[in-house]
């Protein structure tokens, strides 16, 4: 008998670890795999619904949680899994403190296995009582999966959990989907750009993590070193505002082009030189998955799982946090080097469908399930 699995999450808006939720729900083996999503809806989460109902994946809606004060709203989730029969429940966050209200409800529901995957090691540290409380939910736990080492270093070796809960799953794509090089002309056709133009792509939200004002810097440094490029933003957020009054004070609208949110981000890519992320922390991007199974090499920052998913000088060029100039300086080589772009770009895919492919490591998480009891 297929055992009832919930995909859970709190977040109240759309980016990677989203995505990475929907794709897991749609590859489940439904022969072994009943899958539902439970999530609070809100405006940023339109495509969550829109896929979910697409892809004819079921869906269940829940309050949010932000509180103590919301314990009523954790007993009534308990009883809701309860009724469901849920045999796995999988909170997925992007901080260990998140879902944390979810995974008690799990608790108090008698799900028979609570597994959390944390996509982020957070740029400072938890507070003790927070640290506490991901300790204390951890030992009822199954699994926590971290998607890159320096997330399951975090969760060991600051947050406190057992290292032999911790398991290392990463981020994956599906590699096939991301060969649309054909599609080149026709997306710059699109996007108004010449064919001798250079396009940097960044696919982001914006927000504070992201740091899109160090390439607004970088942009302007491009310029002052003779270079040029088009750059084109994908995503939405907070920040965006900001970030187009950053970029027409620097003189730079022209260099600039925005398209909030899009799902057509393999087309994108095609239409793209490389790609670029500055993000002040990241767990496994998908953005840099993504940019390397459509074979454009990458230029980032040194964070977390980002040094782990680049090879640096093979599949992309890394530079410290918060250097723009570094950063224009790396946009600057590449762009200047069309053969040293390709057979980063060349590599960049290699290593995305050797390491980074949905079809295995899909395959690991329904593992962690199989080894829950079955009702």
């Amino acid at each position: 008998m297929a055992r009832r699995v919930v995909l859970y999450t709190d977040t109240r808006g759309w980016g990677g670890a989203e995505a990475h939720l929907l794709s897991l729900a749609r590859k489940l083996d439904r022969e072994r795999f009943r899958p539902v999503v439970m999530y609070s809806p809100g405006p940023e989460l339109v495509p969550l619904e829109r896929w979910l109902a697409e892809l004819h994946i079921e869906a269940a809606m829940v309050p949010p949680m932000g509180g103590i004060r919301d314990m009523g709203r954790v007993i009534r989730l308990a009883g809701q899994l309860r009724q469901l029969g849920v045999d796995v429940f999988h909170a997925h966050k992007t901080q260990p403190v998140a879902c944390r209200f979810g995974l008690l409800a799990a608790v108090l529901g008698g799900c028979r296995s609570i597994l959390s995957t944390d996509q982020l090691r957070p740029l400072v540290t938890l507070p003790g009582r927070q640290r506490l409380l991901v300790r204390l939910l951890s030992k009822k736990m199954s699994a926590l999966v971290a998607v890159s080492r320096s997330v399951g270093d975090y969760l060991v070796s600051i947050v406190g959990v057992p290292a032999g809960r911790v398991r290392v799953i990463p981020n994956w794509i599906e590699p096939l989907e991301f060969d649309r090089d054909a599609d080149r002309s026709a997306i710059r056709q699109t996007l108004g750009v010449a064919e001798s133009t250079p396009v940097v792509l960044m696919v982001a939200r914006f927000d504070e993590q992201k740091r899109h004002g160090d390439l607004v810097a970088a942009a302007r440094r491009l310029r002052d070193v003779g270079g040029s490029a088009l750059f084109v933003l994908a995503g939405d957020g907070p920040t965006r505002a900001g970030i187009e009054r950053e970029v027409e004070s620097a003189g730079l609208r022209s260099a600039f082009r925005f398209l909030g949110h899009r799902d057509d981000v393999p087309v994108l890519l095609a239409g793209a030189d490389l790609v670029v992320l500055p993000s002040a922390y990241e767990g496994c991007p998908i953005s840099v998955l993504e940019a390397m199974a459509a074979g454009r090499p990458v230029v980032a920052t040194e964070v977390g799982g980002t040094a782990e998913v680049i090879e640096a000088g093979v599949t992309g060029l890394l530079v410290p946090i918060g250097s723009p100039d570094r950063l224009g300086d790396a946009l600057d080589q590449l762009l200047r080097d069309p053969a040293r772009r390709a057979a980063m770009g060349q590599a960049g895919r290699r290593r995305a469908r050797e390491r980074f492919s949905a079809d295995f490591l899909v395959r690991r998480v329904e593992a962690l399930y199989e080894a829950s009891p079955a009702r």
